[in-house]
């Protein structure tokens, strides 16, 4: 990847003690954030196929450098993965998801106190699948 893209080279211009960095120390942004720019899409709003530029996070630009270079990546479909950093989206969308139902059932116990019958709802396995009722 270095000599693949040498561009990406810097000179580090403070003392890190903590990692171990030092002022003047040869460094190279192979995490950076990026655009893509040579990926073809087609979709219903936008005919296609037709080349098109996305801008992208650190690990998708980082894959698509590798690609380019003549890297291969391989992948595990079985696998889940969250994400390390600052958040973590799967651990974000459950609490997300929890509040949702917490809500929903306030909202069905406060209609029902004052007489409005709310029917059970039950939710497909599948995301993308409609909600629909069963009473």
């Amino acid at each position: 990847m270095i000599a693949a893209y040498p561009e990406r080279e810097f000179v580090n211009d403070e003392d890190e003690p903590k990692s171990g960095l030092a002022d003047g120390q040869l460094m190279h942004d192979l995490w950076g954030m990026g655009v893509v720019t040579d990926t073809w899409f087609g979709s219903p709003r936008h005919p296609g196929p037709r080349l098109y530029a996305r801008y992208t996070t650190e690990d998708y630009f980082f894959s698509y450098l590798y690609r380019k270079a003549g890297g291969k990546l391989w992948t595990d479909p079985g696998c889940q993965v969250g994400h390390v950093g600052d958040v973590d989206f799967l651990e974000l969308h459950a609490d997300v998801a929890r509040q949702i139902e917490e809500a929903l059932v306030r909202y069905k116990r406060d209609l029902e106190s004052v007489g409005v019958h709310v029917p059970a709802l039950v939710r497909s396995a599948d995301p993308g699948a409609p909600v629909r009722r069963v009473n």
